[in-house]
């Protein structure tokens, strides 16, 4: 687990809250990464005695033209942090600070229209703001375009982009998406069923600080350990030690053995590994036997047969991968 980032303290010093104040240009690589620690800190971890002078600083600022200033002060209207709550200032200072491009700012404009923070819910133009925060590296526009997607909101259901953002919100540094799309792989209702893709984003999850994916690595390792005690208190059948040796035949033996649960406990995905290794090593019979029989068992409601369907599926000639949101063209879209 990380150690609470640096930027958290910025509300308490002069020299983060100098991060909000002009100049006038475009936000930097370095004044956006202040902005969104600021305002992150001020969702999750606010300390009152620092709000009073961060809302007079960020109001000077806004007022000389500095977006992220003008969001961050959004931030707490939204809250009601250091001043009232107000919905309809918070929506209003959004506005302002993505009508300058201020990457957090269009972001939080986003939110407010996907939730109804200030103005009318409008799921359509959410998203399109998300998806221009998201082009820009903001990792929260991701994660929230990944659940848009993943309930239809603002159009239809889309796993597959769903999970495209959840892994670009993840690998710019949001440990809800690394937990989102380990938990797709997790489940193998969406994605194929891969423990080990969704134990790799749960770690990631875990060291940016979401103790869900602590608890998902946890869970995993566990279920892990259980399978191999399992599989090591069960005699493997004997030509499973022939298909290590390279038998083709033995190889598809063992998996059909794994397959029925013949004198083994039953275990598809093993079955699924031994029968695919019999193809390689060049047994027609298991290359032509593998996906019906997984179609004819999962048609029969057997779960893990549906899942290693689905992964089997996933495993095509060809995977092409598209680059988030490389279609998007710049420039805000209609900032209002």
């Amino acid at each position: 687990m990380r150690s609470r980032p640096l930027c958290v303290v910025a509300l308490v010093g002069s020299v983060a809250l100098a991060a909000c104040a002009p100049p006038r240009e475009p936000a930097s690589p370095k004044t956006f990464n202040a902005q969104f620690c600021v305002e992150r800190s001020l969702r999750r971890t606010a300390d009152p005695r620092t709000l009073p002078l961060a809302f007079s600083e960020f109001t000077k600022a806004c007022e000389q033209g500095e977006g992220s200033a003008c969001s961050s002060l959004g931030v707490m209207h939204e809250l009601g942090l250091g001043t009232s709550e107000d919905h309809a200032q918070a929506y209003k200072l959004y506005q302002t600070a993505c009508a300058s491009q201020n990457i957090g700012g269009c972001t939080n404009l986003g939110l407010a229209l996907l939730h109804g923070v200030g103005v009318a819910v409008d799921p359509r133009r959410a998203r399109e703001l998300l998806v221009w925060s998201c082009n820009h590296d903001h990792p929260i526009g991701c994660r929230e375009l990944g659940v848009m997607h993943l309930l239809g909101e603002g159009g239809a259901v889309d796993i597959s982009a769903a999970a495209t953002y959840f892994r670009a919100g993840c690998k710019k540094g949001d440990g809800e998406a690394c937990y989102n799309i380990a938990a797709l792989y997790e489940q193998g209702n969406s994605l194929a069923q891969d423990n080990a893709q969704a134990l790799s984003f749960f770690e990631q999850s875990c060291v940016l600080g979401e103790a869900r994916g602590c608890d998902g690595a946890d869970r995993i390792h566990t279920l892990s350990a259980q399978a191999q005690r399992e599989r090591a208190a069960v005699k493997a059948v004997p030509s499973e030690t022939a298909c290590e040796a390279g038998q083709a035949s033995e190889c598809t033996a063992a998996g059909l053995a794994y397959f029925r649960g013949d004198s083994v406990k039953r275990d598809v995905p093993h079955a699924v590994l031994l029968l695919k290794r019999a193809c390689t090593l060049g047994d027609a019979t298991s290359c032509s036997i593998l996906e019906p029989m997984l179609q004819g068992s999962c048609a029969h409601g057997h779960d893990e047969s549906c899942s290693a369907l689905k992964a089997l599926a996933a495993e095509g000639p060809t995977t092409t991968i598209t680059r988030t949101g490389e279609d998007v063209a710049g420039g805000v879209p209609g900032a209002r």
